[in-house]
């Protein structure tokens, strides 16, 4: 697992993944819209503040299996993810 910290700027926010081997991989982000270092929800779980998925892959009450978000990581892969 890897992680990654970037600033958004004009609504968008880069990362780069380096030295990860061929394979399959799924991606969560989220906007860390009060700066707090984490995913915040509400009473009953549900996130407040925006995130998304690879493959803007969707759950049910819950985080995407990794099948729905994986992708194919070859050389220079890239990716978007769009946030909700």
């Amino acid at each position: 697992m890897a992680s990654q910290t970037a600033p958004m700027q004009a609504g968008k926010a880069r990362f780069v993944f380096l030295g990860l081997p061929p394979g399959r991989y799924a991606l969560r982000a989220f906007a860390d819209e009060n700066g707090n270092g984490k995913l915040d929800t509400n009473l009953v779980g549900m996130p407040i503040e925006r995130y998304g998925f690879s493959n803007d892959a969707k759950g049910n009450l819950a985080a995407p299996d990794f099948e729905a978000a994986a992708f194919r990581v070859d050389a220079d892969t890239q990716t978007v993810i769009h946030l909700h």
